[in-house]
């Protein structure tokens, strides 16, 4: 019984440490493929697509509109009609928006060709390490 006691002793946090850090990283790759989703949109809709990140609410949201007056929620890739992301629940609960800046600010444009509208290449940290980059010209999503 001391034994198995030991050995759960160990054993459980370890295991918890495994899956907080598998959360994590399927949280980054999912916020990369919501990023290469919304090129996408805007190259198949023809249409702008702005990203907008809250780093203080821990949450994304993207919008297609071909201004601002025209701006709306588009549809969101797991069946949700809006698409708004809130990180650091259900999910998400484990991820944490650190950072983004895009020429300055947390948001940027996508033009009807797909390509980010974006001076310097852009990024997103989520849970203060782990870094995505926004090509600028060309809008190539990575992991670094």
């Amino acid at each position: 019984m001391v034994l198995i006691s030991a050995l759960a002793a160990v054993i459980v946090p370890n295991l918890y440490d495994s899956y907080v850090s598998i959360a994590r990283g399927s949280a980054v790759k999912q916020v990369a493929r919501d990023l290469q989703y919304a090129e996408e949109y805007a190259l198949a809709k023809r249409d702008t697509v702005w990203v907008e990140f809250n780093v203080p609410g821990n949450s994304y949201r993207i919008y297609g509109g071909n201004t601002t007056a025209e701006k709306a929620l588009i549809e969101g890739t797991r069946g949700e009609h809006d698409f708004i992301v809130q990180l650091g629940v259900g999910e998400y609960v484990h991820a944490e928006l650190t950072s983004a800046h895009f020429d300055g600010s947390p948001n940027f444009i996508i033009d009807h060709f797909g390509i980010p509208i974006l001076n310097d290449n852009g990024r997103v940290v989520l849970n203060l390490t782990d870094t995505i980059s926004v090509a600028a010209g060309i809008g190539t999503v990575t992991l670094q």
